[in-house]
């Protein structure tokens, strides 16, 4: 598939097809990499090309489906911790004020909007065993001997819940994560939550999953307020990734006019 679509840039490159400002507005990522390859500037081939289009959809695919899967999560905690929901939308009043919309610059100062992104992702991990690693030399761990090439699953999902780590490993408490400084994105590790792994196998679409969340999350808490009929659902569905089992279905009331 990818060998058919660098041909048809290639083509399309010279053939000349329409006028030079049609082609400027037509040029995308295989464009560049294909006027790269043709200055001969740096050895790039076809297989560079493949493989740097694949890693750049993996991050993006990736990045969407952990942070859509954690705002559902996060939204169905708020919505069942509403002392947790007042508290949040508390600190965006005080730092953003109930006369305009949050903007991103709004976000650095919000240390209670990421503890509750952090709780979030401590319990409801969007991918409850990370990608497979395989260990490159002999080794122990808590007198476990692990040989070299072995087979490592990392349960995100478990480490989250450990009763041995975590006071109330089920109760959704923001609280707990405040004065930590940990941040995923700069790779401050911190190995009792790790949701994106750790190290150079990290998820590289953390940036973008990270500065969606907090964004999207904090303009939903401060534009509206939210309300669930009936029971609560918090049951999670099995698989590679750990979607709720059920959709949600909430009811927003408008609390600032201003996010019309």
């Amino acid at each position: 598939m990818m060998t058919k679509i660098i041909e048809q840039h290639r083509q399309r490159r010279s053939s000349g097809l329409g006028n030079q400002q049609q082609q400027v507005n037509s040029k995308d990522a295989i464009d560049a990499l294909l006027e790269m390859q043709a200055a001969d500037t740096i050895t790039i081939t076809d297989d560079h090309i493949k493989a740097i289009v694949f890693f750049s959809y993996n991050v993006f695919v990736g990045g969407m489906e952990m942070t859509s899967t954690t705002l559902e999560w996060m939204m169905s905690s708020l919505i069942q911790y509403p002392d947790v929901l007042k508290k949040l939308q508390a600190e965006l009043e005080a730092i953003v004020g109930r006369e305009r919309e949050i903007q991103e610059s709004d976000l650095k100062g919000m240390e209670y909007l990421l503890s509750v992104v952090n709780e979030t992702l401590r319990l409801y991990p969007a991918v409850p065993l990370l990608i497979p690693h395989r260990s490159t030399e002999d080794s122990t761990i808590d007198r476990y001997s692990i040989p070299k090439k072995s087979g490592d699953f990392v349960n995100s999902w478990a480490l989250g819940r450990d009763p041995i780590v975590w006071k109330d490993p089920l109760e959704f408490k923001p609280e707990r994560f405040m004065g930590k400084d940990i941040d995923f994105i700069k790779g401050k590790e911190y190995f009792d939550v790790v949701p994106f792994g750790v190290g150079r196998r990290a998820c590289p679409g953390i940036s973008m999953s990270f500065a969606t969340m907090n964004f999207t999350i904090a303009q939903l808490v401060h534009c509206f307020d939210w309300r669930v009929e009936g029971e609560l659902d918090i049951n999670e569905c099995n698989g590679a990734f750990l979607p709720r089992k059920h959709d949600i279905l909430v009811f927003p009331s408008l609390r600032l006019p201003t996010c019309l």
